[in-house]
């Protein structure tokens, strides 16, 4: 009896190794890295007299449906800014923009940065649908905190996020999945937005094993490069005229600098706003850290808040 019990054990083992991609996901999770954001020297005092909040709840049928908010309480509101934290689809937390987000509520912004249910528990489109369900949330969020609805909504998203972003931007068009929420513009960071490309293409070598895993944890399929979603889960495939005024950043080292290379240049072909800013020498989430990178990070958050602006005088 007993080696019947190890023998399924072993079977169990082998089948939660090789059957799913689990293993791969908690050892990504579980990696030790200093963490990307970084903030600047005068943080402190960037935060004094606004008001911030962690670990509020929105309404969601998924999990991890907090979000945390920044807004300076004595300055009318310009615009809201909603975040979608980055993680590789599985990993990471609205913990990621703890500096960024008072950078911007010190510009006239009440900035959200959202949590969501992380894969391979929650597949693609869940995160999108999730998406929604905080914006559909907004003005009762809003009215929680007596603020009134600026008049202008954008969407932003760094990595996995920035995927997320532009790929809501364009499913919102579809009734049956997301409301027709006017987001006028987003700012998408250092993204990857095309699982259909070709895995042999040299510029994918650092990421072939672990494209096919995310693939895997993120579409829930193990054989998801044969499959249709490679497609749906990737913006630079869905993308139309519709598309908001964007502005993307990334850089050449660990990153997906020619994905937003080739995404800008469909957007601009099909007459879509849109700016970038890529670096040749900046490694992958580098606009965050104001001190590893402090020159180039400032002037991504300089140039996304221009244009926000530039967007706002049209």
């Amino acid at each position: 009896m007993i080696w019947l019990c190890i023998g399924a054990l072993i079977i169990a083992i082998l089948w939660f190794v090789c059957m799913t991609p689990w293993p791969f996901v908690l050892l990504l999770r579980h990696k030790k890295e200093e963490p990307r954001e970084k903030g600047r020297s005068d943080q402190k005092q960037i935060e004094e007299h606004l008001t911030i909040k962690k670990g509020l709840p929105y309404p969601s049928s998924y999990p991890s449906a907090t979000y945390d908010v920044y807004y300076d309480p004595k300055t009318p509101a310009k615009r809201i800014l909603v975040w979608v934290h980055g993680g590789a689809f599985i990993a990471g937390d609205s913990r990621g923009t703890k500096n960024f987000g008072p950078m911007m509520a010190k510009q006239g912004t009440i900035f959200y940065a959202i949590n969501y249910a992380l894969a391979p528990a929650h597949h693609f489109p869940d995160q999108i649908l999730q998406i929604d369900e905080f914006l559909k949330a907004l003005p009762q969020l809003l009215s929680k905190e007596g603020l009134p609805m600026p008049s202008h909504l954008y969407l932003g998203g760094d990595s996995a996020g920035a995927n997320m972003v532009a790929e809501y931007t364009c499913m919102k068009y579809d009734a049956l999945l997301c409301e027709k929420s006017h987001v006028q513009l987003q700012l998408l960071y250092c993204g990857p937005y095309d699982f259909a490309e070709d895995l042999t293409n040299p510029k994918l070598k650092d990421f072939v094993k672990m494209f096919h895993y995310l693939g895997w944890a993120y579409l829930g399929k193990k054989s998801w490069a044969k499959h249709e979603e490679k497609y749906l889960a990737s913006p630079y495939h869905q993308v139309n005229q519709k598309f908001p005024a964007t502005y993307l950043c990334d850089g050449r080292k660990y990153s997906f600098l020619w994905q937003g290379k080739k995404l800008a240049e469909k957007l601009s072909d099909m007459q879509v706003y849109v700016k970038s800013d890529f670096y040749e020498d900046m490694p992958h989430e580098f606009q965050f850290d104001y001190v590893k990178y402090p020159k180039e990070a400032m002037e991504v958050f300089e140039n996304s808040c221009a244009f926000m602006e530039d967007i706002e005088r049209k």
